[in-house]
């Protein structure tokens, strides 16, 4: 066989290691034995010590071809390669299903037997996923976004994109234990890499101390009749030289679309058939691609820096790991994360009674292990007989499908309006993608906040939307104030606005990360005195070091942001906001890519962790909106119409507050923190209507 006992012992306590379910494991371990029948064994590849690369996703197979003529022993998987005999399908919902579908059971078995057929070391596999569903044109169709990157679960498609990725990740890591490379191909603005799954995979490559690159180019720069802006992830840093590619814009191949009018009137475009055959990797692509197999050979041993336990026997091994992942499941479903997920008291009761399932498949599971553990009494699973191997699979898929029965009965319940609040998979999901917003809150904002659709009712959108943000507690827990505008007749016009000491002080409660990046006040407090020690450099005349010097590391940075923009009947609708400076994506992080432009020397010993965190910090200037812009006020444009000093009164209003933060701050706890203004953001015309600028380019002369 091409991967032998004890290469097949490492590679899995490699992937427990790296923390791969244990599921997938045993799916490994399966694939392996049926290597040793007839139909898997492949003994031309074996004669030939293994596969060198394997082109998944492949189409026409280009690079797999040509690295076959060039003496590589490859091979191409894609699901076009099946001729679909009758009977067969491509769909989930029918029974039998293509061995060249990858979401199939035949697909994903065959995919790691071919992966464990390749050489150890040196096997290259490439993964060109369809892109579909993450492309930026789809994004309105998939509604992926960073808070909800699973985007739209009741689509067919998006639902096989997410399986597809996930599938695709955890046969990425199988390639890396076998101390194997890998490239990944999308385009340019896909953004597959919001895959919970994914960003676990390349995080845990990252942990056992290898690295993973990302090279953008346009493949028209390598021999494609379009432009295609493309990316590759990648764990080999020969892609390196693909990275930055352009090609000259000579105008897009003829006969790729077509021009028609619709019917509306209006000029739109389709394209045809040659449009399809154009995402064909181009011949020079290919050879660029083979031309690099020993490049990436040669670049240095292994690197695998994660403890990989050696005492126990594989077996052991992997029970113990399944046993921590029920504890883990038993811990996710549980009273606090039902609290979190926002379901009402009085359903709550129920809600538990709806979960009591569980703990009797929890039951079945451990009763489960106990069998599989008499059944395996082998020191090493990798040995163990045939036989008993049969019916350790019987009992796992038995195992398997009392708990699917069991979730889908819940799933079921909730869906159904039953229980009013996230479903298994979306409580499911949470779990799988962190605490940075409820599931609930996907779920909810997603289905566009109406309820059931035969209670929908359109002409109240906005206050049913507003009633269930309230009532899933996803809103801010923040005071809106009143302001009291004096007319011009006497009378008054009442507005609102959010103080900034109300949002800062909530915001350092309850998510510290939004402002700082930061997960408690101890983290804020590094990341605050790195920031300003490394601002120094750059404006060391700002007041604040004069102000708070000393106590800068309780000092957190701001900006104010305005601008005016369309509204209602294209009024010019004002809106102020404050913007955390650092914020979440401003958490320290490894980066080499840019350097700083300042006297570094300055920031203080190269070794201190302040000088190490100022130069990892990085600011907040892209990502959501909504977690980096808190709102202060908005101005309607019928109102500042009517009413010009409106807007100047609530600027006074919130100015007086930032002043008030930076001189006496907010007390929280035992702590005293204060904020200070680092800029004010806006577009010309946004600063001369502030400042009441009377030379600007609004009062230019008319001779």
């Amino acid at each position: 066989m091409t991967i032998t006992k004890e290469r097949l012992d490492l590679a899995c306590r490699r992937l427990l290691a790296l923390g791969v379910p244990t599921d997938f494991i045993y799916l490994v371990l399966i694939a392996w034995w049926l290597m040793s029948s007839e139909l898997f064994s492949w003994k031309d590849i074996q004669d030939c010590g293994g596969l060198d690369l394997v082109e998944f996703f492949s189409g026409v197979g280009r690079i797999a071809t040509y690295a076959h003529s060039c003496g590589f022993v490859s091979r191409a998987y894609d699901i076009n390669h099946d001729p679909a005999p009758e009977g067969y399908s491509t769909h989930s919902e029918l029974p039998k299903r293509s061995s060249f579908d990858m979401n199939g059971e035949a697909g994903m078995l065959l995919c790691i037997i071919m992966i464990l057929h390749g050489k150890w070391p040196g096997l290259i596999t490439t993964w060109a996923v369809v892109c579909s569903s993450w492309s930026p044109v789809n994004l309105a169709t998939s509604k992926r976004t960073e808070l909800n990157p699973y985007g739209d679960c009741n689509n067919t498609k998006v639902i096989r994109g997410n399986r597809m990725v996930a599938r695709t990740s955890l046969l990425i890591l199988l390639t890396f234990v076998l101390e194997g490379y890998f490239f990944l191909e999308n385009p340019g603005g896909s953004v597959i890499c919001l895959h919970p799954r994914l960003r676990w995979c390349f995080a845990a490559i990252r942990r056992a101390g290898a690295k993973v690159y990302k090279a953008g180019f346009h493949m028209k720069a390598c021999g494609s009749a379009t432009e295609k802006k493309t990316m590759l992830l990648t764990s080999s840093r020969c892609f390196r030289q693909f990275h930055g590619k352009k090609a000259k814009r000579s105008g897009t191949k003829k006969g790729l679309c077509r021009k028609y009018i619709d019917s509306k009137g209006r000029t739109a475009y389709a394209g045809t058939k040659a449009l399809k055959l154009s995402q064909v990797y181009p011949v020079m692509f290919a050879k660029s691609i083979v031309k690099l197999i020993p490049q990436m050979r040669s670049e240095g041993s292994f690197t695998f820096n994660l403890p990989v336990e050696t005492g126990p026997s594989l077996q052991e091994a992997l029970l113990g790991a399944m046993k921590q992942e029920i504890s883990e499941l038993d811990q996710s479903i549980s009273e606090q994360l039902l609290r979190e997920a926002g379901l009402e008291p009085e359903r709550f009761a129920f809600a538990l009674d709806v979960l009591k399932g569980l703990s009797i498949m929890k039951l079945k599971v451990k009763f489960q292990l106990n069998q599989l553990q008499r059944v395996a009494a082998v020191k090493n699973i990798a040995e163990a007989d045939p036989t008993k191997l049969m019916r350790m699979k019987t009992k796992l898929e038995s195992v398997i499908r009392d708990l699917a029965s069991s979730s889908d009965e819940i799933n079921e319940k909730f869906t159904h309006g039953v229980v009013n609040g996230p479903s298994y998979q979306s409580l499911e999901s949470r779990r799988l993608r962190g605490d940075r917003v409820t599931a609930v809150a996907t779920e909810r904002l997603r289905q566009g906040a109406l309820g059931r659709e035969s209670k929908a009712n359109l002409g109240n959108a906005a206050r049913d939307g507003y009633r269930m943000i309230r009532r899933s507690g996803i809103s801010w827990k923040i005071p809106i104030d009143t302001l009291d505008y004096k007319k011009v007749d006497g009378s008054f016009l009442t507005t609102h606005f959010l103080h900034p000491q109300n949002i800062l002080e909530y915001f350092i409660q309850h998510k510290p990360m939004l402002v700082c990046g930061a997960q408690d006040a101890s983290e804020m407090e590094m990341i605050c005195g790195a920031f300003w020690s490394a601002y120094k450099t750059f404006h060391g005349d700002h007041q604040v070091f004069e102000t708070h010097s000393g106590n800068l590391h309780h000092c957190i940075p701001l900006a104010l942001w305005g601008d005016e923009g369309k509204g209602k009947r294209r009024s010019n609708t004002t809106l102020v906001a404050l913007e955390a400076v650092i914020g979440c994506k401003g958490k320290p992080c490894s980066c080499t890519d840019c350097e700083p432009n300042s006297d570094v020397s300055r920031w203080g010993p190269p070794g201190d962790d302040e000088h190490l965190v100022a130069k990892a910090l990085r600011t907040n200037m892209k990502g959501h909106s909504y977690l980096q812009h808190w709102p202060l006020f908005i101005v309607p444009g019928t109102l500042a119409k009517d009413y010009k000093g409106l807007t100047h009164k609530l600027v006074e209003c919130v100015s007086s507050d930032l002043e008030g933060l930076f001189t006496t701050g907010i007390q929280i706890g035992d702590q005293r923190w204060y904020a200070a203004l680092v800029a004010a953001k806006g577009d010309l015309k946004w600063h001369s209507k502030i400042g009441r600028f009377v030379r600007s380019h609004e009062n230019q002369s008319t001779k």
